[in-house]
């Protein structure tokens, strides 16, 4: 499920909060299943940020938002209307 870019860079704030104010004795211990999910929303979220950086890079050398577009498989407007906010957030 795509999440927006205001969304992902949200829950890697929330991440960070909660590792900044980590306590040890609420701390639960996760089952293999819950581990692997947890793990693959990191991932995706190390991802994301990548392609946002990418996109923030291709942007900074006048490449077009139709050509990014192109390459991310999607309309110049989708890819717009994702990325614009991170580069405005990252400016």
């Amino acid at each position: 499920m795509p999440k927006s870019m205001e969304e992902l860079i949200q829950h890697a704030d929330d991440i960070s909060e909660m590792f900044e104010n980590w306590d040890s004795s609420q701390a639960t211990v996760l089952s293999k299943e819950e581990t692997a999910i947890l793990r693959a929303v990191y991932q995706r979220c190390f991802q994301e940020k990548k392609i946002a950086d990418a996109v923030q890079n291709a942007r900074a050398k006048n490449i077009s938002w139709k050509d990014i577009g192109f390459v991310l498989g999607t309309s110049a407007q989708s890819a717009h209307r994702k990325y614009s906010a991170y580069l405005a957030h990252e400016a």
